[in-house]
């Protein structure tokens, strides 16, 4: 998930249907129906839905974390424009990602579980489990 085309920021809703908002002064409109709420942070955007969920993203409108109404956070870390792990809320890596350049060749979950994927070219060829 990512915020695109700011100041007129697109995002996903509960329901999976497109909501645009249209930069005002003060912040961000929503289109009618909506009941969702972008702000601007200093170094990122926040959508929060009907249902308390909070959306961060960072100031390349890349998703960093999700929060469940209960304070529960998942934070997404990235290096270069690309994933390197998931944690959860208490901060302990809940999957790892492994790449070759741009492209994802393994993802771990905190099992030591492991998803290895292999490439012809820039076309998946396969995905292969292995056990840590």
């Amino acid at each position: 998930m990512s915020l695109l085309a700011l100041p007129a920021g697109t995002s996903i809703d509960d329901e999976p249907r497109e909501a645009k908002f249209t930069r005002i002064i003060g912040g961000y409109q929503r289109q009618p129906g909506f009941a969702m709420m972008l702000t601007d942070l200093s170094d990122r955007h926040r959508l929060r839905t009907k249902n308390g969920i909070v959306y961060e993203f960072n100031d390349s409108n890349q998703l960093r974390s999700v929060a469940a109404s209960n304070g529960n956070t998942t934070r997404i870390v990235c290096s270069g424009g690309l994933i390197n792990q998931v944690l959860d809320s208490i901060g302990a890596a809940a999957l790892m990602f492994t790449h070759t350049g741009n492209k994802l060749t393994g993802i771990t979950d905190r099992a030591n579980r492991v998803l290895v994927f292999t490439y012809n070219g820039d076309d998946l060829a396969s995905t292969t489990k292995e056990h840590g």
